[in-house]
């Protein structure tokens, strides 16, 4: 998923259900 606030969201609400996320972002910080 992108690092911008959707995929930020997103990423932290599948984590706390227990999926494995990766985080890719086209620049060097989030």
């Amino acid at each position: 998923m992108g690092g911008g606030i959707a995929g930020l969201a997103t990423a932290a609400l599948l984590a706390r259900e227990g999926w494995a996320v990766s985080l890719f972002e086209a620049r060097d910080q989030v």
